[in-house]
Order: structure tokens, then sequence, then C-alpha cells
């Protein structure tokens, strides 16, 4: 048995396009449109018939795109004696906004924090990928063209490398 990471991060796309009917502040009804992952092939993404999530793309294309990225190093410590591992990773995640004045890009991103975890939490062994998975932190941040929501996955997974 080996980890499941390289199914994980594409699943965590699928999970993320359930994020739909969020109302902004002006009444509008929003939700993401496009998913990205590891490219590994595994599932078929929601918003493109007959292909699978793609790898995250070099820079993003439109707002409300959900980028799924790779994670760090996980946390590892022996769970049994038997060669059970305990295996925590945490995945960053990102949905894109339109780069506006501050306050609009709050506006904008505040409804979306509920929404995800709702989401996440409703899946939260990732279709038994993992023991064990939910949103543990969110930040916002951007650059000259783009902002985002950017959160932080925990995933708890078993492996036996016996």
């Amino acid at each position: 048995m080996s980890s499941d990471i390289n199914q994980i991060i594409d699943y965590t796309a699928v999970v993320a396009a359930r994020v739909q009917g969020v109302t902004l502040y002006n009444g509008e009804v929003v939700g993401v449109r496009s998913v990205y992952g590891a490219g590994q092939g595994f599932y078929a993404d929601p918003f493109r018939t007959g292909q699978k999530v793609q790898p995250v793309p070099e820079v993003p294309t439109e707002t409300f795109q959900h980028f799924s990225e790779l994670p760090d190093a996980p946390t590892i410590a022996p769970d049994t004696q038997s060669g059970t591992v305990r295996v925590e990773w945490d995945i960053p995640m990102r949905l894109i906004l339109a780069r506006g004045d501050l306050a609009t890009t709050r506006q904008i991103a505040l409804p979306f924090y509920d929404a995800y975890l709702g989401a996440f939490w409703q899946d939260n062994r990732l279709a038994d990928l993992c023991n064990l998975a939910y949103i543990r932190s969110f930040a916002r941040g951007g650059d000259g063209t783009w902002a985002w929501l950017e959160m932080h996955l925990f995933v708890r997974e078993y492996v036996d490398y016996s």
C-alpha cells in the first residue's frame, strides 16, 4: 500500500467544483468556474466534458478558478509497530479573484470562506482516499494582476509500508 496523494490532489479540485451558489455582497450568485490540480488523469473535470482534471496553469486565466497545488513534505509518524504510518499533508489551494481595490476583493472573498468549509467538510474523507480532511486556514493574497483566497487543507492518511 502507498500514499494516495497523487489522487488526493486532483480529487480536491473535484470537491472545489461543488462550491456553487455563493451570494456576493451585491446579490450576484457565483461559484467556482474551473478547477486544476496535479493533472494525474484520475478524475473527470466537472467543467470540461471528456477531459480529466488538468495541472495548474502557469498563470491564472479567469476569475473563480480553483488551484489545488502540490504540498510540501508531509509530517510522518509511526502509528503501529507493524508498519502503519500516519502521514499528514498540508495541501495549498487558491481561489483566483479579479484584482480590484482591497475593499471589493474582501467583499467578494468573504462568502467563499463558508462555502469552501462546507464543501470540504461534507466530503471530509475525500471519497475514502484519506481518514480526515478539512480546511485549517485561510489567507488573502495577490500580485499586480490577480488576487486570491488561499486555503490550506489538512489531510491525514494511514499508510501501511510493511
